[in-house]
């Protein structure tokens, strides 16, 4: 399960992460972005998406059966998402 890091945690240390992410090979940073920030670099992402493939079904409906939420997660705000199947 990979480890949580709060960046405003004023204990933060990038070394930590840092092996962390080294030794399970993926870390979640919280307070990374603000909402927007976050927002806009979704829609980037999307965006991108958009241009390898324009035929993806991008319907709310659709892409939120993609997304899985871990067992440990205490809140609705931290999801991760698979690896997209290019072939649909």
């Amino acid at each position: 399960m990979a480890k949580h890091h709060n960046l405003s945690d004023p204990d933060f240390d990038y070394d930590v992460v840092f092996n962390d992410f080294k030794s399970d090979g993926v870390v979640v940073i919280e307070n990374l972005y603000n909402g927007e920030e976050c927002d806009i670099l979704v829609k980037e992402t999307l965006d991108a998406f958009k241009k390898i493939n324009p035929d993806l079904d991008y319907s709310d409906e659709n892409v939120r059966k993609t997304w899985t939420k871990p067992e440990s997660s205490s809140t609705n705000k931290e999801w991760y998402v698979p690896v997209y199947d290019w072939t649909h």
